[in-house]
Parts: C-alpha cells; structure tokens; sequence
C-alpha cells in the first residue's frame, strides 16, 4: 500500500490554488480526497506538506502532519483496503464518521 500527499498542478488552478489530495493506492486500486489548495510556491513535494508560506499553514500542517503519521500506521498494520484507508486517515480530520 502506498499513501501519499500530492499537489495536483495537472488540475485547473481554483484561485485558491491546486488540489492537495491524500491518495491510496494497492493492488491497483486507487482512491483520493481533496484535502487542501496550495499554490505551487507554498507545496514542498518532497516532503508532501506545506510550507510557512501558505496563507493558512497553522491550520492545515498540523492535519497534514496528523495524515502522514496515521499513514505510517495503516501501513504498518498491513491494512490493504483503500477505502478503509482513506476513512481512517481523514477521521477527525476532515470531519469524516
């Protein structure tokens, strides 16, 4: 299973910027979920977050941050239903039951 936070530039700039999506993907299956925007200049890709740059970086780095660590323990359980995994990661997060 792989589990990873994407900027979206293929996608239309929204004014607020591109889609930041979590995506999961295993066995050929592939789920995603709009997250965020960012401009490009406020994404770092490599580390999959944010930067200090972006307009609301105190409230979304912390959620961001909370997806990866929840990401790092999906995969290590062996989890290997995406959509199971997709709902745990944005559970408390996005409002998600």
């Amino acid at each position: 299973m792989t589990i990873e936070i994407k900027l979206l530039t293929d996608k239309a700039d929204t004014g607020e910027g591109f889609p930041v999506v979590v995506r999961v993907s295993n066995k050929g299956k592939r789920k995603q979920k709009i997250v965020a925007h960012s401009k490009i200049n406020h994404f770092n890709e490599q580390m999959q977050l944010v930067t200090d740059d972006h307009p609301d970086c105190d409230e979304l780095l912390p959620r961001l941050m909370e997806i990866k660590l929840k990401a790092r323990k999906l995969i290590a359980s062996g989890c290997e239903d995406v959509n199971q995994a997709l709902d745990q990661l944005l559970k408390n997060i996005l409002k998600i039951s």
